[in-house]
Order: structure tokens, then C-alpha cells, then sequence
């Protein structure tokens, strides 16, 4: 593609036909990270309505370093007509020239007859190199970033034997032990905001607790039955009465059934029977 031809799309992208979609896709193919063409590429699939037109506009987002000028290249009414474009001229110099016909002279406009050129074809030139320029730049720019992202990985690996760690004996944590193990350990260098996050955060952690708390010891397992028994005057459940017949406290259950008697009257003969039953 000439470089007339590319700033013809730039200037006129708002009335391109299908044959222009396609040579932008191929330009796409050759130049992926310069916005300039993704933007044409998602106007003209938007504007001829293609399979593409979505995942187009996408990219195009994903490129635009200001979307406010994508925003304003996609929502710009497309031209009621086509523009008339110019072509480019082939002169056949193998056959002889045909006299040229005397013609009367006569007197027009040149103003009316000439048409308004935006810009001469020098600037587009200028335009073009600008564009071959920035797309090397973003090339650039992205092997660097991954070139940087390479880094970020190999750095981000477990390091092996790089940190001594020592075991911590059960009891009291001494701080002088403390101290002593932390300056026995092999400092890693982290890079960057990584850095600044975790001295942040070590900075913090020392303001707040600057010592460490003892460990507390075990506590032994309670007995669920004596809260059971402390609790019994206020819980009357029959899963309590099946709780005590288990640990053979039949007298208490006989008890607890008498209770909810009175707190289940409807289900009097049913706990009766369980009272004889326990007394005999």
C-alpha cells in the first residue's frame, strides 16, 4: 500500500467500501500494534457490518491509548455517498502519441473546474513516515515490556537454599532468640514497588507489635458434661434425658422427663411411660 492510498483511508474513513476493509485486515496482519490501522480496521467491519466487526473493536480498545478518539472515529456518521477517489494513472509509452485535435479556446472558471485539495501530497508523505515511525517505536515498546515480564517471572521463582530457616522448639519464644534468628537469615532483594510494599508492611507490623506474645500452652479438653449439669435447670430437651440415661444418671433423667411433662403437657403419657420404665 502507497502512501497516498493510506492517508486516502485516514482522511476518508467514514466511506470505505469492502475492497478498503480488506487491505486494512491485511495491513493489520503486517502492523498489529499501531492503533491508526486497528481504528480503520473497526470502523469500516462496524460500518460494512462483518463477522469481525466485535472482536475488531475490541482490539481497538485494547491499543487506544485515548479511547475519547476511538469513541469519536467509531460514532461519526458514515458519508451518505461514497467519495470519489482517484486512481492510479498507467501511461503506455510503447504506442506513438495521437495528434492532438486544435480545440477552440474558451474562457472558463478554474475555480469552478478545479476541485479543493486538502492537503498537497508532500504532507502525506510527512503523515506516513510519521506513522512507519510510531509503529517501530510501539514495537519496540513491546519487546521491552516483554523483556521486562521475562524478568518479573524468573524473579518470581522460589529460590532454593537461598532462606536458612530454623526449627521453633515448643515453650516461651525468646526475643533475644528472635533476634538472633532473624539476623541468621539471608536477605532476598526484591525490586520496585514490591520492595516499598513489603517494607511497608514490616514497618507497620513493628510499630503495632513490637513484641512477640508467649505461646499459649494447651488447654486441656473440658468436660461437656459438667456445663450439661450447670445448664440443666435452664435446657429440659429430651436429647438431654437420652444424654443422661447414657452416663447412667437415671434419677436426673427421671427429673428431666417430669419437667417436660409440664413443658410438653400434650406428650404427658408418653414421658410417663418412660418415667415407669426407668423405675422399674
Amino acid at each position: 500500500m502507497n502512501p497516498q492510498k493510506f492517508y486516502w483511508f485516514v482522511q476518508n474513513y467514514n466511506s470505505l467500501l469492502l475492497e478498503d476493509a480488506n487491505q486494512l485486515i491485511e495491513l493489520e496482519g503486517q502492523f498489529p500494534y499501531s492503533q491508526v490501522v486497528r481504528h480503520l480496521v473497526a470502523r469500516v467491519t462496524q460500518d460494512l457490518n462483518l463477522p469481525e466487526k466485535d472482536n475488531a473493536l475490541r482490539q481497538s480498545a485494547i491499543y487506544a491509548t485515548d479511547r475519547a478518539v476511538l469513541k469519536s472515529i467509531m460514532t461519526t456518521p458514515r458519508a451518505a455517498q461514497p467519495i470519489p477517489r482517484t486512481e492510479d494513472v498507467f501511461v503506455d509509452l510503447s504506442t506513438p502519441p495521437i495528434e492532438a485535435q486544435p480545440i477552440r479556446a474558451t474562457a472558463i472558471e478554474v475555480e469552478a473546474v478545479l476541485p479543493v485539495l486538502p492537503d498537497t501530497p508532500s504532507q502525506s508523505v510527512d503523515i506516513y513516515e510519521e506513522v512507519e515511525q510510531d509503529l517501530a517505536q510501539l514495537h519496540n515498546s513491546m519487546h521491552r515490556f516483554e523483556q521486562v515480564v521475562e524478568q518479573l517471572e524468573h524473579s518470581a521463582r522460589p529460590l532454593s537454599g537461598s532462606i536458612t530457616t530454623h526449627p521453633i522448639e515448643k515453650g516461651e519464644l525468646k526475643e533475644a532468640d528472635l533476634i538472633e534468628q532473624i539476623k541468621s537469615t539471608k536477605e532476598i532483594k526484591l525490586e520496585g514497588a514490591k520492595q516499598n510494599e513489603q517494607t511497608e508492611i514490616i514497618d507497620h507490623f513493628i510499630k503495632t507489635q513490637p513484641t512477640i506474645n508467649k505461646l499459649r500452652p494447651v488447654s486441656e479438653p473440658t468436660d461437656l458434661t459438667e456445663k450439661i449439669e450447670l445448664q440443666e435447670t435452664h435446657i429440659v430437651s429430651e436429647t438431654l434425658v437420652e444424654i443422661l440415661l447414657k452416663q447412667g444418671k437415671k434419677e436426673k433423667a427421671v427429673e428431666m422427663l417430669k419437667k417436660l411433662i409440664w413443658k410438653f403437657p400434650q406428650k404427658k403419657a408418653y414421658f410417663a411411660a418412660q418415667i415407669e420404665e426407668l423405675k422399674k
